[in-house]
């Protein structure tokens, strides 16, 4: 951006120099040369106005982006806590409850014997399923209940005994 300064001196020495070359050409020319200056120098003046109304504008819209990078900062230490104190307010039994709750309505996982032992908010799981998905998935439920801090999966992949 320009220095409303530059601009002043900048139409000035574009005024002074029109005015020499008009000067050679006599008052017809003169005349000539200083309506466009007269033009030069309004745009330059309308132009300058707009820089200083689009400057003011940015100013505004960076001091609202900066309040709403301000809230929302607010609002996710609020939720940060909120959660924590959910967390910290549900009890290992609770835990237990929804975690096992969860497997058993897990369609893939309701058939395979998985348990979940809860101490201190750390999830334990044991127990046998086929493939290495189901392991996971397991963990996954486990870890989406709202106050686990951690899953220890001990679950075993072990391939069904063949049918003979």
């Amino acid at each position: 951006m320009r220095n409303p300064m530059f601009l002043m001196l900048s139409t000035y020495a574009l005024s002074f120099a029109l005015l020499g070359l008009a000067g050679c050409g006599g008052d017809a020319s003169l005349e000539e040369a200083s309506a466009k200056v007269e033009r030069v120098a309004s745009d330059v003046d309308s132009a300058r106005k707009l820089v200083e109304r689009r400057e003011g504008e940015l100013q505004e819209a960076m001091e609202a982006l900066e309040e709403a990078r301000q809230e929302l900062a607010a609002i996710e230490t609020e939720l940060s806590e909120a959660r924590q104190s959910v967390e910290e307010a549900v009890s290992d039994n609770e835990l237990f409850r929804a975690v096992q709750s969860a497997l058993l309505e897990e369609e893939d996982l309701e058939s395979h014997a998985i348990s979940a032992r809860v101490a201190q908010r750390v999830v334990t799981l044991e127990g046998n399923v086929p493939t290495e998905e189901l392991k996971g998935r397991a963990e996954q439920i486990a870890s989406e209940a709202l106050g686990v801090a951690t899953v220890v999966n001990q679950i075993r992949v072990e391939a069904p005994p063949a049918e003979g």
